[in-house]
């Protein structure tokens, strides 16, 4: 999930990574495993907008993870 906020921010101009999510949101989208919207949204930190933005992004992620054992 860190390269994934390290690739999003370097794509928006090398805005720091804790604007698109900080690392505790980041442990809690490791921790709870959200794999849709509603879920994600529980998230501290995963406001209307982020949730827009980026939180497709970071299913997409635990998606994968999921469906490769993870």
């Amino acid at each position: 999930m860190r390269d994934k906020r390290e690739e999003i921010a370097r794509r928006l101009g090398n805005v720091p990574r804790y604007q698109i999510f900080t690392d505790q949101t980041l442990k809690c989208f490791a921790q709870m495993r959200p794999t849709t919207r509603e879920a994600g949204r529980q998230i501290r930190g995963v406001g209307d907008v982020k949730a827009e933005l980026y939180l497709p992004q970071f299913l997409q992620v635990i998606e994968d993870h999921i469906s490769n054992g993870g």
